[in-house]
């Protein structure tokens, strides 16, 4: 919207009448542009993009799904918008639908051999604030995941034998 758009707008709001009829169709597509472009910035940003390039989707039954899950990836918090899958072949870390990016599709599967534990996650509200901290060494990206699926991972990655965990 160009600042005579902007001058229009404000102009019909004070006098009452309503507003051009070429603003009222094109705010939606003006809107849901720049909700594609943050949402492709903001994937690009995080590293999706290399995750998926990396470590592709794959479809397996998952234990534990986290929709609305808390974290940041690299230096992008994410609020609630993490979708994070548990399942046998790994992690599935992505943003949850209504943040993914149509252009960078698909929710990567980082196996449980290439994902590193670097902090866990204390017991008292400012540990659960700080999460727990995770890096994925071969692409250099660090993730903390809050609250539950923070300790659901700590404790898969436990699980793993000595042979398997990374250095």
């Amino acid at each position: 919207m160009n600042l005579l758009g902007l001058e229009m707008l404000l102009a019909a709001a004070r006098s009452g009448s309503p507003p051009p009829t070429w603003l009222l169709v094109a705010f939606p597509f003006f809107f849901v542009g720049m909700w594609l472009l943050t949402c492709t910035l903001l994937a690009w940003m995080a590293g999706f993009k290399a995750l998926l390039e990396r470590y592709p989707q794959m479809d397996e039954p998952l234990e534990r799904v986290f929709r609305f899950a808390s974290g940041s990836v690299r230096w992008v918090d994410f609020r609630n918008a993490l979708y994070v899958g548990v399942g046998t072949g790994g992690l599935h870390l992505a943003p949850n639908w209504l943040f993914r990016s149509p252009f960078v599709r698909g929710v990567p599967c980082i196996p449980w051999s290439e994902l590193r534990c670097i902090r866990a996650q204390g017991d008292g509200l400012l540990d659960w604030l700080g999460g727990s901290k995770f890096e994925v060494p071969a692409l250099k990206l660090r993730f903390v995941l809050r609250g539950e699926p923070g300790r659901v991972i700590e404790h898969r990655l436990g699980l793993l034998p000595a042979e398997r965990r990374l250095p």
